[in-house]
């Protein structure tokens, strides 16, 4: 696997005079509507600068990097990296915490990604960034059956939409046993779109339930439904993910099937459901304790709850790397984060919208997919955000975090309200020991021989035994085994590592 297939990059910079570049000189990423919607990133070289700017969401990312005479930008953050890259431990001091950077950080500290809706422009007297400030939604409370109405038209619009993209081409819906994309599905299967769907399976012990689910509802729709089996080890995958994520995510190694199906096909489209799950259900983080704290501005106490025990860090990290990852820190950075959405309708959502599903679920859809294909994003709508983060978050409290887009779906495809949803709680009863056997120490054989400076063994050692007979143990620890591999490639990529 070739980690940087289609990333393409530039490097401007002015030399007697002139603005030249090395590189792709104007470019435009993703899709663009002519009105200025989609989910964008593009630059353009004019005769005395460049401009750089990006869609309303900036959900599909773009990293960049500035000097006082030059300036760099690329959609994988490895063509950014220098051998000596100076790493951002304050932003990694959240991330390896939350699983999430915060705002436009990323692990190093001279590489930032573009804000949303921004205007980047490098001239003779250096670099300007230019922000649109966000609209925010007051809180309102439709009456449920003007809410679905309002929801349905938009969303329906929205695929209409991207089906103008599409126009004759085949396209892709990666179907899973959730709401997001079988709205997806259903609507363009409404709209009478030519298309297949396609399933990862889970790299065990994790259940195919959603596999499941998602070939009964193919198979209700009369649809093409192909299987995606995991072909890389878990090694192998957590590694390739770590570049193709440029190092912005600990999750998402399961989705490289996907990956490696639409490059070898050549599929121009791929819908994804990213941001639909966060809009339409308020957010899993949701509880009525944290909208207490939000509410009553108690920041640092809803950082400290959101961030969590420290679990296996300070245990899996070398005192060394660990002093310069301060808990306090964290806080204090995520609690000034929270704080901006204050005003919002649902502020616990609106964080982990732009944070969380902008960031983290990002890399994926857009950091992975989108070097080999055009994700499509129909849940990345204006309209449909404003109609749905206006919703307060009591509003989902109350009605249950399901029940706004379960039964918008009923209502909408009834004839497919029969097909069941995942349950979560479905375990896989094969043991798998083998393969756990065999994972386990492929793994920690790749670890012991690189010696992460940053590391200590012994945690993964301990667990060693427990990991191998245990399967849920085993699928339940394995954040100890992502951070210590990623921590491991960051530690790889630069000449001075961590310590």
């Amino acid at each position: 696997m070739n980690p940087l297939v289609n990333a393409i990059s530039a490097r401007f910079y002015f030399e007697n005079d002139e603005l030249k570049c090395d590189g792709v000189a104007s470019a435009l990423m993703g899709y663009r509507y002519a009105d200025g919607g989609g989910v964008f990133n593009q630059w353009q070289l004019l005769p005395d600068k460049v401009v750089v700017s990006n869609d309303f969401f900036g959900f599909r990312p773009l990293y960049y990097k500035a000097t006082a005479d030059s300036l760099q930008i690329s959609e994988d953050i490895n063509q950014l990296i220098a051998p000596a890259e100076p790493f951002n431990f304050r932003a990694l001091a959240v991330f390896l915490r939350s699983g999430d950077f915060l705002g436009e950080q990323t692990p190093f500290l001279a590489i930032k990604v573009l804000p949303p809706d921004a205007r980047l422009t490098f001239d003779r007297s250096g670099l300007s960034l230019q922000l649109k400030p966000k609209p925010v939604s007051s809180s309102f409370t439709l009456p449920a059956a003007q809410l679905q109405h309002d929801y349905k038209a938009i969303f329906s619009a929205s695929i209409a939409r991207s089906r103008q993209l599409i126009g004759q081409q085949s396209c892709l819906v990666p179907l899973s046993g959730g709401r997001d994309s079988r709205h997806i599905l259903l609507e363009l299967h409404a709209q009478q779109q030519t298309l297949s769907c396609v399933t990862v399976k889970h790299q065990p012990p994790k259940s195919n339930e959603d596999f499941h689910v998602a070939a009964l509802l193919a198979r209700h729709l009369a649809l093409p439904h192909i299987a995606l089996k995991q072909s890389l080890s878990y090694l192998s995958a957590e590694l390739s993910k770590n570049r193709l994520t440029s190092y912005c995510a600990l999750e998402h190694s399961w989705f490289l099937p996907l990956y490696n199906y639409l490059k070898d096909s050549a599929t121009p489209f791929v819908f994804d459901g990213i941001g639909g799950d966060v809009l339409s259900t308020g957010s899993s983080r949701l509880t009525a304790a944290r909208l207490a704290l939000a509410r009553a501005g108690r920041w640092e106490a809803l950082a400290e709850d959101l961030l969590g025990p420290e679990g296996y860090l300070s245990q899996m990290l070398a005192p060394s790397l660990f002093d310069k990852l301060p808990r306090a820190q964290a806080v204090a950075d995520m609690s000034q984060a929270l704080a901006q959405y204050a005003d919002t309708a649902n502020p616990i959502a609106q964080f982990y919208f732009w944070n969380r599903a902008r960031r983290t679920i990002g890399s994926s859809a857009f950091g992975i997919l989108g070097r080999v294909s055009t994700p499509l994003a129909p849940f990345l709508d204006q309209a449909l955000y404003q109609l749905l983060s206006a919703v307060p978050a009591e509003y989902f409290l109350q009605q249950g975090p399901k029940q706004l887009h379960d039964q918008l779906i009923a209502n909408c495809y009834p004839q497919s309200a029969g097909i069941r949803y995942e349950d979560k709680s479905v375990a896989d009863n094969h043991s798998y020991l083998t393969t756990r056997i065999a994972q386990n120490l492929q793994q920690l054989g790749y670890l012991s021989w690189h010696k992460p400076a940053g590391l200590k063994m012994a945690p993964l050692l301990l667990r060693l035994p427990k990991r191998i007979v245990n399967a849920q143990f085993h699928y339940s620890s394995a954040a100890l085994v992502r951070t210590a591999l990623y921590l491991h490639t960051l530690e790889q990529i630069t000449d001075h590592g961590f310590i």
